[in-house]
């Protein structure tokens, strides 16, 4: 199992406890973890190496080796943005945005 595999599964535990404690800024920063890092081990295990890549960088070579499909791809970045708006504008997200992050991660896993 890689590394990337094994700090997924924790940062989805992190995630978990986040949403349940109504901490939703760090659940969506957990939930977007666990998926860079669900999206790293998927394409190392293709061979592709994954070091240094954005999220949207590595949705798109997920999505171009079929690893996820359009719909997965779209929720991904809308998670991404999210992430973004909390870490550069300061933004608190609301509960149904924490859930849809953690919901998506799921189903990404």
């Amino acid at each position: 199992m890689s590394k990337f595999k094994d700090t997924a599964k924790l940062f989805l535990k992190d995630a978990e406890k986040d949403v349940a404690s109504k901490r939703y800024a760090s659940c969506v920063i957990h939930a977007h973890l666990v998926i860079e890092h669900t999206l790293k081990a998927r394409l190392v295990e293709k061979g592709v190496s994954p070091k240094f890549k954005t999220l949207p960088d590595l949705t798109h070579q997920a999505l171009k080796s079929d690893l996820i499909d359009h719909n997965m791809s779209k929720q991904i970045l809308d998670i991404n943005s999210l992430r973004n708006k909390i870490y550069h504008e300061g933004y608190i997200p609301t509960g149904r945005e924490a859930i849809f992050a953690l919901a998506t991660t799921k189903k990404l896993l």
